[in-house]
């Protein structure tokens, strides 16, 4: 029950790191300012180091048999999904940002594969907190 209690407490870090780091890319794009893509490209790579970190967490309250209601079941499999999805496309971001002036249209591809990030990571926190608020789950109740 510790992992399971632990996860909704570390979460919120990444996202905020995450949403700040899309909102600062696309605001740097459009407006040519330097400070805002290097703001954004820091916090989106630390947003996924950290994002892996609770992702472990996460697993860890799975696998130690974490007490779920069956109605909420359904929605631990979304929330698992928008999770792996989360990390995938950071993950697919981070790796195109490094050829990013090497190559014709990355920068095209970055921005698509983090916006596809920001929908995937707002869609977990979604379904997380569903399990939380609406099912109870991982909470002393």
């Amino acid at each position: 029950m510790l992992f399971a209690q632990l996860h909704p407490l570390v979460v919120h870090f990444p996202v905020a790191l995450l949403v700040s780091g899309v909102v600062f890319e696309f605001y740097g794009t459009l407006q040519k300012e330097e400070t805002a893509l290097a703001a954004g490209h820091f916090n989106i790579r630390l947003g996924l180091a950290c994002a892996l970190l609770a992702g472990v967490v996460g697993l860890a309250a799975l696998l130690t048999g974490i007490e779920m209601k069956d109605s909420a079941k359904l929605f631990a499999g979304y929330h698992l999904t928008a999770a792996i999805a989360t990390l995938l496309l950071f993950s697919a971001a981070v790796g195109v940002s490094r050829w990013r002036g090497t190559r014709a249209g990355t920068r095209m591809i970055y921005l698509a594969l983090i916006l596809l990030g920001l929908f995937a990571v707002l869609s977990t926190g979604y379904f997380g907190g569903e399990l939380v608020h609406r099912f109870g789950t991982a909470t002393l109740q």
